[in-house]
C-alpha cells in the first residue's frame, strides 16, 4: 500500500515451460491484472538478483548482465561494481563494494531512477544496504540490514 495505491501483485516462474506469470490485484480500482511471458533459462526477479549478485566475484570497475523481469516486462539488466566503501553496522565497520543495478530509465521500470546496493567484500557477502533514488518527489528510499540471524 502506498499513498492511493493499493496492490498485491505476485510472480510466478514456471522454468519447465519457460514462462514467467505475473497476477496483480488492485484493491482500489477492485481490478485484476494477468500476464504471461516467455522467460530465458535462468530469469531472475530483483530479489533473486541480488542473491546472485551475492554470489558472484564482481571487482569494482567490473560489470555484468542478468536477465530480470517484474512480470510485466523482460529486461537484459546492467550491474556494474562502482567502487569500495566502508559500512558500519551495529558497530562493527565493514569494507564493501557498492554496485549500480541499472533497472530504472525504461530498461526494467520506467521511471527514472537509480538502484545502488552495497554487499560487504568478505566471504559472507551480506547485502549491508539498498538505496533508490528517484526523480519524483519522494527523493530516496533506503533500506538498510538491521539484524544478522546466523542460524
Amino acid at each position: 500500500e502506498e499513498g492511493k495505491h493499493n496492490k498485491y501483485e505476485k510472480l510466478s516462474f514456471n522454468p519447465s515451460d519457460r514462462k514467467v506469470f505475473y497476477y496483480e490485484r488492485d484493491f482500489v480500482k477492485n481490478q485484476e491484472t494477468r500476464k504471461e511471458l516467455e522467460a530465458s533459462v535462468c530469469e531472475y526477479e530483483i530479489t533473486g538478483a541480488l542473491l546472485t549478485l551475492r554470489a558472484i566475484d564482481l571487482e569494482p570497475g567490473k560489470s555484468i548482465t542478468l536477465p530480470m523481469t517484474d512480470g510485466k516486462k523482460a529486461a537484459n539488466v546492467r550491474i556494474e561494481a562502482d567502487g569500495k566503501e566502508n559500512m558500519t553496522f551495529e558497530g562493527k565497520t565493514y569494507p564493501t563494494i557498492r554496485y549500480e543495478a541499472f533497472v530504472f530509465d525504461n530498461v526494467l521500470y520506467k521511471r527514472k531512477g537509480r538502484l545502488l546496493i552495497w554487499i560487504t567484500d568478505d566471504s559472507a557477502r551480506l547485502p549491508l544496504a539498498l538505496r533508490m533514488q528517484m526523480s519524483f518527489p519522494i527523493g530516496a528510499v533506503n533500506v538498510e540490514l538491521q539484524k544478522q540471524d546466523k542460524a
